[in-house]
């Protein structure tokens, strides 16, 4: 594999992730920069958000899934595998959950101190879609994850520098989430290092995939509470 590939793999998802599919989000980024949007033209832009997001999944995976054909890394190379499932299905649904407990904590701690969920995209619209763009979604990312991973370490990078250089890239794709980016970068990491030790996608995917659904859980339950806390 030419020592070029994982970087420029490394680029895809933090490209793929400020693609200006919602026209509406970007024109008033345009016009307005980084002043925060009126609820009524943030619910608009929220609902466009909700038919663009297939884009952003499909600009991260296709790419991949080239990259992969290209260099001949094999499916299951990148850990499109079954072997030992139920092992590696128990893993990614423990972390998961250890995942969502700490949401938990930092839902607590984030409601005290803002009183309030305006920025929690995921507390509004249908639950099912939020499900279906999360399953896709932790799929594409964590492909996208192994396989930076598996040139990395093709192209002889240390485990170390491997994990740290994915867990940046995934970081700066959330870059919109301020803060939170760093919080993500870590998230990425732990990814990585499951990948790693188990040689399969399974276990990072319930991984991502159950965090996602603690995120979800949590932030409507925030809502659900927030007029008892006013």
């Amino acid at each position: 594999m030419a020592s070029f590939i994982p970087y420029l793999a490394l680029a895809i998802f933090p490209i793929a992730s400020i693609v200006p599919f919602n026209l509406f989000r970007f024109s008033w980024g345009y016009h307005h920069g980084l002043q925060k949007m009126p609820d009524d033209v943030r619910e608009r832009a929220e609902k466009v958000d909700r038919f663009t997001w297939p884009f952003h999944k499909l600009l991260t995976i296709a790419p991949v899934i080239l990259l992969m054909k290209h260099e001949g890394v094999s499916p299951r190379a990148t850990g499109l595998h079954l072997d030992v499932w139920q092992l590696n299905a128990a893993l990614g649904i423990c972390t998961g959950l250890m995942l969502v407990v700490i949401q938990g904590l930092l839902w607590r701690l984030m409601n005290r101190r803002m009183g309030s969920l305006d920025d929690a995209e995921c507390a509004r619209g249908p639950a099912s879609l939020w499900l279906l763009e999360f399953l896709f979604g932790a799929f594409s990312e964590e492909l996208w994850l192994a396989f930076c991973l598996v040139g990395l370490r093709r192209t002889c990078h240390s485990i170390p520098l491997s994990i740290l250089l994915t867990a940046i890239a995934f970081g700066l794709a959330h870059f919109p989430y301020g803060f939170g980016a760093f919080a993500t970068a870590s998230y990425g990491a732990l990814s990585g290092m499951l990948f790693l030790w188990r040689s399969s996608l399974l276990p990072s995917f319930l991984f991502h995939f159950v965090g996602n659904i603690g995120s979800l859980y949590w932030a409507r339950r925030g809502v659900a509470q927030l007029p008892l806390q006013r």
